[in-house]
Protein backbone atom coordinates (compact mmCIF):
# COMPACT_ATOMS: atom_id res chain seq x y z
CA UNK A 1 0.00 0.00 0.00
CA UNK A 2 2.82 2.62 0.78
CA UNK A 3 4.97 1.63 -2.31
CA UNK A 4 1.46 2.65 -4.20
CA UNK A 5 1.07 5.93 -2.30
CA UNK A 6 4.61 7.31 -2.77
CA UNK A 7 3.83 6.49 -6.80
CA UNK A 8 0.26 8.04 -6.65
CA UNK A 9 -1.18 5.12 -7.31
CA UNK A 10 -4.09 5.51 -5.69
CA UNK A 11 -6.43 4.01 -7.58
CA UNK A 12 -4.63 1.11 -6.84
CA UNK A 13 -4.21 1.77 -2.90
CA UNK A 14 -8.40 2.21 -2.77
CA UNK A 15 -8.39 -1.21 -4.32
CA UNK A 16 -6.11 -2.77 -1.66
CA UNK A 17 -8.20 -1.19 0.93
CA UNK A 18 -11.09 -2.54 -0.34
CA UNK A 19 -10.22 -5.89 -0.58
CA UNK A 20 -8.96 -6.29 3.17
CA UNK A 21 -10.08 -8.14 5.37
CA UNK A 22 -11.89 -6.05 8.57
CA UNK A 23 -9.53 -7.24 11.01
CA UNK A 24 -6.38 -6.06 8.46
CA UNK A 25 -8.08 -2.73 7.53
CA UNK A 26 -7.68 -0.86 10.49
CA UNK A 27 -6.75 3.00 11.61
CA UNK A 28 -2.78 2.62 10.02
CA UNK A 29 -4.16 1.21 6.64
CA UNK A 30 -6.85 4.03 6.55
CA UNK A 31 -4.44 6.74 7.91
CA UNK A 32 -2.11 5.72 5.34
CA UNK A 33 -4.53 5.93 2.18
CA UNK A 34 -5.60 9.61 3.35
CA UNK A 35 -1.69 10.53 3.88
CA UNK A 36 -1.60 9.22 0.24
CA UNK A 37 -4.50 10.64 -1.45
CA UNK A 38 -3.19 14.52 0.35
CA UNK A 39 0.35 13.79 -0.89
CA UNK A 40 -0.80 12.90 -4.51
CA UNK A 41 -2.51 16.68 -4.34
CA UNK A 42 -6.34 15.11 -3.85
CA UNK A 43 -7.28 16.73 -0.64
CA UNK A 44 -11.34 16.48 -1.38
CA UNK A 45 -10.72 12.63 -1.20
CA UNK A 46 -8.83 12.74 1.73
CA UNK A 47 -11.36 14.60 3.49
CA UNK A 48 -14.14 12.35 2.30
CA UNK A 49 -12.17 9.00 3.00
CA UNK A 50 -11.29 10.46 6.83
CA UNK A 51 -15.24 10.69 7.50
CA UNK A 52 -15.59 7.52 5.83
CA UNK A 53 -13.45 6.26 8.42
CA UNK A 54 -15.72 7.23 11.31
CA UNK A 55 -18.35 5.58 9.66
CA UNK A 56 -17.03 2.39 9.49
CA UNK A 57 -16.27 2.39 13.13
CA UNK A 58 -12.38 3.04 13.32
CA UNK A 59 -10.69 5.16 15.81
CA UNK A 60 -8.82 7.92 14.06
CA UNK A 61 -5.94 8.25 15.71
CA UNK A 62 -3.06 11.56 16.36
CA UNK A 63 -1.51 10.65 12.94
CA UNK A 64 -4.90 10.59 11.49
CA UNK A 65 -5.80 13.76 12.94
CA UNK A 66 -2.53 15.67 12.40
CA UNK A 67 -2.23 14.29 8.26
CA UNK A 68 -6.05 15.21 7.76
CA UNK A 69 -5.29 18.75 9.30
CA UNK A 70 -2.54 19.09 6.41
CA UNK A 71 -5.93 19.04 3.96
CA UNK A 72 -6.51 22.97 5.27
CA UNK A 73 -8.46 25.44 4.99
CA UNK A 74 -10.83 22.26 3.34
CA UNK A 75 -11.20 20.99 6.62
CA UNK A 76 -11.52 23.16 9.80
CA UNK A 77 -9.06 22.70 12.86
CA UNK A 78 -12.18 23.35 15.02
CA UNK A 79 -14.22 20.19 13.81
CA UNK A 80 -10.96 18.11 13.60
CA UNK A 81 -10.85 18.71 16.87
CA UNK A 82 -14.19 18.55 18.31
CA UNK A 83 -14.21 14.86 16.41
CA UNK A 84 -11.20 14.53 18.34
CA UNK A 85 -12.31 15.07 21.66
CA UNK A 86 -15.83 13.11 21.05
CA UNK A 87 -13.84 9.94 20.50
CA UNK A 88 -11.09 10.10 21.77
Amino acid sequence: MLAYNKCGEMDNVSKILALMDDEVRNVVSWSAMISGYLQSGMAEQARNLFCQVSRVGVRPNDFTYSTILKSQPGVSPFEIYSQAIKSN
